[in-house]
């Protein structure tokens, strides 16, 4: 479990190092330009790009609640969408017709998952009109959660 969660850190780490390396080349921004980009993606503005996302909010108003121009927001937007994508396997609470539920991811689709619902863990009411299995789109996804042995 540790592992894994390490590993996951160090991927994600990793792949900011490579969007940084590929927009120095690409857009032709110098190290420390591109550098200060990636480092002004807090954890904060991970955190309200990723509700915001989920919310169906426009980029131009993303920006907007960032404070800063919408070039800028666009690109930090683009690098948090792709570093948040979910896995098959991932753990999730998702909200279905108002109610929460967990599940785990079983296959990813284009903007939604096929969910297996954990019945332990999630509303009993919903058992009547939900099967085993449910689409979940990504912006009904409140929160990932580690994964039970």
């Amino acid at each position: 479990m540790i592992i894994q969660k390490l590993s996951r850190f160090y991927i994600q780490r990793g792949y900011f190092v490579i969007q940084w390396i590929k927009k120095v080349l690409e857009i032709g921004e110098t190290w420390k330009e591109a550098g200060a980009m990636v480092k002004r993606v807090t954890k904060e503005i991970k955190s309200t790009v990723e509700t915001e996302l989920r919310k169906g909010t426009s980029k131009s108003r993303i920006a907007h609640l960032l404070g800063v121009p919408y070039e800028e927001g666009v690109q930090i937007i683009t690098q948090i969408k792709e570093s948040i994508r979910p896995e098959v396997g991932n753990r999730i609470r998702f909200t279905f017709r108002e109610q929460e539920m967990i599940g785990i991811i079983w296959k990813l689709l284009a903007n939604s998952a096929v969910v297996v619902i954990d019945w332990n863990s999630s509303n009993q009411c919903m058992k009547d009109i939900c099967e085993a299995r449910t689409v979940v789109n990504f912006k009904d996804i409140v929160e990932f959660l580690p994964i039970e042995k």
